[in-house]
């Protein structure tokens, strides 16, 4: 990122005034432009749980749709969206909240009007007319999958589709040719709405159709209409993972009873780069019986090939990296300004991928806690983003960039000073969270964003933590050089039907991850 260096200065300016509120640019639609209520509510496709509604429309307007259990419209549940299609699920379309889904063969009635494209709309026509659907008792639970993209890499495709909610599986079909039936297409198996399909030829045009399974392989939903992409010479990828696994002083979450799930769920991401936050120093016995810090003990049972960036002293704020890939050209770490007892820090380092010689830098940090609403928080973590530009500014090299960690300051913080300063400063956030609303996300520059819906501070609860908006609330973050090509952003999730965590929840944060590709 060649501007990093010269227009860090300009970021810390604006961090200074705490005051500062970060304004988002909305495209709005006038009136005359929905001077007459939506025409031509119709049903997409219905299913025995859920029914798919598309009108008259533009992908780039916003309108809201209610629905009733009544034709008069009584008790209606709304709910806004960008662009001209929606899926009715629940009775309460707020995922943020519990209710039953849709009954099999029972009559569901809606309306949709055109809104303005705010994070607080406005009415810009009334409802139109209604429309009565019923839902199946004999099709499928659950629509097919829509949505479908596909990007390219060199012998593999990034792939994503709309969620069918957590719990599920995804059977993708691919071939390189359209064969009669699809189940003489090849086949993988997906645990979430995306992924990265390898093994593929190069420069090859593939076709893919995909439907929904239920945890034990049974379908759950008919095959969604093909599509097509094909494989292209593209850098190969890296995994960045971020990753707070809660220190092993938390009584009511003891170390010793998580470790083995931390492990595992990094493992599961197969990454190059992993930036840990409250990896502390603090002894615990490791997995050869002996004294060692946390970190060392998380590092034992990740393995081979993982290693340590740099040893010097940063307490739990630590980069670890896949040395099978990557090599350390150089690495450190430095305190940063704090507010309190527990110094902060920031650790970085420039790696080599051994399979291109490609060289990159990576700053890990974890920000000052506290609540958005002191002031003097907000004044701490601003300082700190100041100085993270800083070291970036001294010792990135003009080389591509990757910012993760901990900031300890979400959206809803005003200002959400340390994503203000390093926004300015020309990083990227790749789901484009910069506000609390329904438009949240229309910017994201991922190519695939899977499960990104669910907050990344998850407390403990059995319950993963989401909000009614596209993105959730986030504290960590994985920022990026815009010269970095992020094919996929994911955040680590294992849920049941009912959205609940399954098995031990290995930390109070949730990891994640970007699939990110460098500048040839």
């Amino acid at each position: 990122m060649g501007s990093i260096k010269r227009v860090w200065s300009r970021a810390v300016a604006l961090t200074a005034g705490v005051g500062l509120v970060l304004a988002c640019a909305v495209v709005t639609t006038s009136p005359a432009q929905a001077a007459s209520a939506p025409r031509h509510l119709r049903a997409a496709e219905v299913a025995a749980q859920a029914i798919g509604l598309t009108w008259d429309g533009t992908s780039q307007a916003a309108y809201r749709v209610r629905m009733s259990t009544h034709r008069d419209m009584a008790g209606a549940k709304s709910w806004d969206v960008v662009g001209n299609y929606l899926e009715w699920t629940n009775l309460n379309p707020n995922p943020d909240k519990s209710s039953s889904r849709l009954t099999p063969g029972k009559t569901y009635y809606f309306q949709v009007k055109a809104i303005t494209s705010k994070a607080k709309p406005t009415s810009l026509t009334s409802y139109g007319s209604t429309l009565a659907v019923k839902t199946s008792k004999k099709a499928s639970p659950e629509l097919k999958p829509v949505d479908l993209s596909a990007t390219a890499a060199s012998t593999s495709m990034y792939l994503s589709w709309r969620s069918r909610g957590p719990g599920v599986r995804y059977l993708v079909r691919y071939s390189t040719t359209l064969a009669p039936s699809v189940t003489r297409w090849q086949k993988a198996i997906f645990d979430e709405a995306g992924g990265t399909l390898t093994g593929l030829q190069p420069d090859t045009r593939y076709y893919f159709r995909v439907r929904v399974l239920d945890a034990a392989g049974a379908p759950l939903s008919a095959y969604s209409t093909k599509w097509k992409a094909a494989t292209r010479t593209t850098s190969p990828a890296i995994r960045v993972l971020s990753y707070n696994v809660n220190k092993v002083s938390n009584a009511g979450h003891p170390w010793e009873q998580r470790r083995d799930a931390v492990a595992a769920n990094i493992l599961a991401q197969a990454p190059d780069v992993v930036g840990l936050q409250e990896a502390s120093p603090l002894t615990v016995v490791g997995a050869d019986a002996t004294p060692v810090t946390q970190y060392d003990d998380l590092l034992q049972r990740l393995g081979s090939p993982y290693e340590l960036a740099t040893r010097k002293g940063s307490s739990g704020t630590k980069l670890a990296y896949n040395a099978s890939r990557l090599s350390v050209v150089d690495a450190s770490a430095t305190s940063l300004t704090t507010l309190g007892t527990a110094t902060r820090y920031a650790v970085w380092a420039i790696f080599k991928d051994k399979q291109t010689g490609g060289k990159f830098f990576v700053l890990n940090t974890h920000l000052e806690p506290g609540s958005s609403s002191v002031a003097e928080y907000n004044v701490a973590r601003a300082t700190q983003a100041e100085e993270v530009l800083k070291l970036i500014a001294d010792h990135s090299e003009g080389l591509p960039v990757v910012l993760q960690g901990d900031f300890n300051s979400a959206r809803t913080a005003v200002p959400n000073a340390p994503y203000v300063a390093f926004t300015a400063a020309g990083f990227v956030d790749p789901t484009g969270n910069s506000s609390a609303s329904f438009l949240t996300g229309r910017n994201a520059t991922a190519e695939h964003v899977v499960n990104a819906a669910y907050n990344s501070y998850n407390g403990y609860e059995t319950k993963a933590r989401r909000t009614s908006f596209p993105v959730g609330t986030y504290i960590d973050y994985i920022l990026t050089d815009p010269r970095i090509r992020v094919a996929e952003f994911r955040t680590v999730v294992d849920l049941n039907r009912k959205g609940q965590f399954v098995g031990t929840i290995p930390s109070d944060h949730n990891a994640i991850v970007a699939t990110i590709e460098l500048p040839s």
